[in-house]
């Protein structure tokens, strides 16, 4: 009797033990995932991203960023490896509606594309924020379109919203011109599609960070 009591005894204790390591595994939630291309939250609701990959119906040109709500993801990129675009109608396309023409020597620097989801009741903040500011000044658009569009420039033929920042060709007052670009894309009922684009005027080049912010 002894014997079979410190037998069911010694079975309990390990499966509380058993139980108890369950309960504690991977106690931060953290993602041990490879995928460099899409942002992972950090403690304090920042984080890091670069690289390249091919999600829903996007290109693999055009890298993914997955953010979350209220905090701050930054994704660092470059533009040298970044795609020629020589044809920039789309952007004064009435149906577009992103720059005038008369504002396309700010975009004739190679594009680098990120697209994002943009949820319902939300507004997305975009900040570029170049390495270098000695050089040709970069640029900055972002547009959106519905779940099942994967439009990319330069075939966009229509966008529900599109806005870009670039250099000002006077200076404006109350402003300093440090190179740094923001534009904010905004969703009231409906989830969409945001592509955001880094350009710059001709020459333009080297690294940058995104700093993007989606409030809900």
């Amino acid at each position: 009797m002894f014997q079979q009591l410190s037998f069911v005894l010694l079975a309990s204790t390990l499966l509380l033990s058993a139980c108890g390591d369950l309960t504690t595994s991977n106690p931060s939630g953290s993602n041990t995932s490879g995928a460099t291309a899409i942002a992972s939250p950090t403690t304090g609701g920042s984080s890091t991203s670069s690289g390249s990959t091919s999600t829903n119906g996007f290109p693999a040109s055009v890298k993914s960023i997955a953010l979350e709500a209220n905090k701050t993801f930054e994704v660092k990129g470059n533009l040298d490896q970044g795609e020629t675009i020589t044809d920039l109608t789309w952007a004064s396309n009435s149906s577009v509606a992103c720059f005038p023409a008369t504002q396309n020597n700010n975009f004739k620097a190679k594009h680098s594309l990120f697209h994002t989801a943009l949820p319902p009741r939300s507004i997305m903040k975009i900040k570029l924020i170049p390495d270098d500011t000695s050089g040709a000044a970069m640029s900055l658009y972002a547009y959106q379109i519905g779940t099942t569009n994967y439009s990319v420039v330069p075939k966009l033929s229509s966008a529900v919203t599109c806005e870009a920042d670039h250099i000002k060709d006077r200076p404006v007052v109350g402003k300093v011109e440090d190179g740094t670009r923001s534009v904010e894309l905004n969703a009231t009922t409906n989830p969409y599609n945001a592509v955001i684009g880094v350009s710059g005027a001709e020459g333009a080049s080297g690294g940058y960070t995104l700093q993007i912010t989606l409030e809900q």
